[in-house]
């Protein structure tokens, strides 16, 4: 997608996971049962995969993961009402049997019975506070709770809960799942951290990190979750959850462009997947590897996988997957220019979304829509697909998604000559990415509205967002892969660069212009070594990568903050220079710990951060009397000339 999205996102499919019961995790003869149970399922052989699910659930009543399986396969099979019979009948013979009253309630999620789910779910956790799966996000409170739009109460019922029960691993988690989905991630991120202190083995708080940094573009941080959920998956005998964190080590590997290692991981993933015969897992892991392809620049062979990833989603009746492979394939040809044959797919997509009601599928195919429509130059139906997006992203509140459509539109009225309108929209926008804690948001909308300023001819103002929108793309540009980004994420980040400083060249502020053409240099031979971060942070002791971690994220929490002051109705100009002053010091931090890194790895550092020289710089330190250095910047329409000699500075543009 356009503005920043991975132009095939929707093949990444955050699956939720089950819970392995320890008491079981190592009995070698029950692993395999349970995974023969699987392999029928993924082999469709629905009916003797039931059967033999019920048998394992007489044989082994604590077995609680049998449960779960049993209830999945009466909905393959379309007989929720025999479902919610066998259940019940459960029940009656034992009252006590948090199982029973766990699938009873997934059962009235599943009809639509909100407030009967959520009641027979805390029965569940009254009759067995370690029964993690009522607190998860599939099927457990916090799902629930979010198809209700109720997630404040979702958190104060588990923050009661961590008082009253204060060792309780699970409500942590829960608590943590809640904020989660509520985009409060730094209270979610302190919760799942809570939880893992009293069980160093809880899958589903690992999972919580892992998507929260995730989702916050702290890339370092969830890959290092991932390798400990592996861990506990592996102690645990656990191979969904190992294969699930495979596919997310081999998405994170794809969004900082290191293919190969990605691509090592996915396969991983598939490979187990397959093992256990799980088409969901399979499928969206097909579509990843296909991601990978199509970020290379590999288009036949994506799509080659995103072909596969359909056929295995239709095998294994996952409707939603299959939307996202063939919006996949629609993306692939919108990329390489065939607009008409990506909406063909898109139409196609958007009536299996509709039809299964997916709401947050309509609104991304929407969107895909719209930006096929305006690559070939209809900007009516661009502006009505987008609209319609932003209807429906409003209606299910996915915020992140409404942010982008507002983007959308606000580029659109730029484009067009309707600056105020612009306006509006850039600023809705950014006002979401500060509640959602979305760099990128925040660095589009900046970007955006520094661009409608400069239309305008407020040369200030256009400076002053351009100049926000690059500090933040600075603050996490070592956590993202350019490469892994679609091609007009570069357009609409580098146009930055040219726009500024023909500006700051405009106020005759030529040492400033000259410095923004060198960073973008910089930047543009980072693209090219998109590998370089990833290999130089391999070789960084762990104590100084966990610094400079810190410091990133601290750079990008301090940036949203200056943000927001500097966006606000009655701007405090007091708060705005202790900020300022904030982030002064914090790069300080971070050019010393660069410094420390280059003294211990000095030809690999100056490979990976390439660091841009000023004009002063160049005039005392490189150049010779009686030398020069031109150096250029192409932008949309005029190319900026510099020409720089041990005493002077010059600029033109032509």
């Amino acid at each position: 997608m356009r503005n920043g999205r991975p132009i095939l996102e929707t093949a990444l499919i955050l699956c939720c996971l089950s819970v392995v019961s320890p008491t079981y995790a190592q009995d070698p003869h029950l692993n395999e049962r349970h995974l023969a149970i699987l392999r029928l399922k993924g082999e469709e052989s629905y009916e003797r995969a039931l059967a033999q699910a019920k048998r394992l659930a007489t044989e082994h009543p604590d077995f609680d993961k049998v449960y779960g399986i049993i209830f999945d396969l009466y909905v393959l099979l379309d007989d929720i009402d025999e479902a919610r019979a066998f259940f019940e009948e459960l029940f009656q013979r034992d009252p006590q049997n948090p199982y029973a009253l766990y699938v009873l309630a997934r059962i009235d999620f599943h009809v639509g019975d909100l407030d009967r789910a959520i009641e027979r779910l805390k029965q569940t956790i009254t009759l067995d506070p370690g029964f993690a799966e009522a607190y998860g996000p599939e099927g457990g409170l916090p799902d629930v709770y979010q198809a209700k739009k109720d997630l404040d109460a979702a958190i104060a019922y588990f923050e009661a809960l961590t008082i009253t029960d204060a060792g309780n691993a699970n409500a942590f988690s829960g608590l943590g799942w809640s904020y989660a989905r509520s985009f409060q991630f730094a209270p979610a991120i302190e919760a799942f951290s809570k939880a893992l202190e009293f069980d160093a083995d809880l899958t589903q708080a690992f999972h919580g990190l892992v998507q929260t940094y995730f989702r916050t573009g702290r890339l370092q941080k969830s890959l290092e979750y991932c390798q400990q959920l592996s861990q506990a998956a592996e102690r645990n005998g656990d191979v969904e959850t190992l294969a699930y964190a495979r596919m997310m080590q081999g998405t994170i590997f794809w969004f900082r462009g290191d293919y190969r290692t990605a691509l090592h991981y996915l396969n991983g993933s598939r490979k187990l997947a397959q093992e256990i015969g799980d088409k969901r897992r399979e499928a969206s892991t097909v579509g990843n590897i296909a991601a990978v392809y199509a970020t290379a620049g590999n288009y036949e062979k994506a799509l080659e996988y995103f072909e596969t990833s359909v056929a295995n989603a239709r095998d294994g009746g996952e409707t939603t997957a299959e939307i996202n492979a063939l919006s996949n394939i629609g993306s692939v040809h919108k990329e390489i220019g065939n607009n008409e044959r990506a909406l063909s797919y898109y139409e196609e997509a958007l009536v299996i979304a509709r039809k299964a009601g997916l709401k947050r599928q309509e609104c991304e195919t929407l969107a895909n829509m719209a930006e096929a429509f305006q690559r070939r130059g209809d900007h009516g139906e661009a502006h009505v697909y987008f609209s319609n997006a932003l209807r429906i992203a409003q209606e299910i509140e996915n915020k992140t998604f409404e942010a982008f459509a507002l983007g959308s539109l606000g580029s659109l009225s730029r484009d067009r000559g309707d600056y105020a309108d612009a306006l509006g929209y850039f600023n809705k926008a950014l006002a979401l990415g500060e509640e959602t804690d979305g760099v990128q948001l925040l660095w589009e909308a900046q970007a955006g509205l520094g661009s409608t300023y400069e239309r305008q001819g407020n040369v200030e103002k256009a400076i002053a967002h351009y100049t926000e929108a690059i500090a933040l793309y600075d603050s996490v540009r070592e956590g993202l892969a350019i490469e892994s980004l679609g091609s007009s994420f570069l357009e609409d980040k580098y146009q930055a660069y040219p726009s500024i400083v023909q500006l700051l060249a405009s106020q005759g502020k030529l040492e400033d212009a000259f410095t923004y053409t060198e960073k973008f240099k910089a930047k543009g031979f980072l693209d090219i070594l998109a590998r370089a971060p990833t290999l130089f942070e391999s070789h960084l002791p762990e104590s100084l990568l966990l610094e400079l971690d810190g410091v990133r994220s601290e750079l990008q929490e301090t940036h949203a903050e200056l943000s927001r002051a500097r966006s606000g109705s009655t701007p405090d100009s007091e708060a705005i220079v202790a900020l300022e002053q904030r982030v002064t010091d914090l790069e300080l931090r971070k050019a010393s710990l660069v410094e420390q890194a280059r003294e211990e790895h000095g030809e690999f550092v100056e490979l990976a951060v390439s660091e841009p020289l000023d004009a002063e710089s160049l005039q005392s330190r490189v150049l010779e009397p009686g030398q020069a250095l031109i150096e250029y910047l192409m932008g949309d329409e005029k190319l900026s000339i510099f020409v720089v000699t041990r005493d002077e500075l010059r600029y033109r543009e032509v």
